[in-house]
């Protein structure tokens, strides 16, 4: 939902001339991609240390409306 809230805040902003409400916008495509990881060590026995490693995504989401389409 942020995500989409985002995308449309950000067409608003690049067509200040039109209005949400009156343009017919459409989801065109969402992806989703591998995003960095951060790397951190967990203490374990014997002093030794585990690796963890925390993944995360880049979510990318485009919205367009249905007239500059054509």
């Amino acid at each position: 939902e942020k995500l989409l809230l985002s995308a449309i805040n950000n067409w608003e902003a690049k067509n200040e001339g039109n209005r949400v409400e009156d343009s017919a916008l459409f989801v065109i495509e969402v992806s989703v991609g591998g995003g960095r990881q951060l790397k951190r060590l967990r203490p374990a026995p014997l002093g030794r240390g585990f690796r963890i490693r925390k993944g995360s995504n880049h979510v990318s989401l485009i919205v367009d409306s249905i007239n500059d389409n054509n």
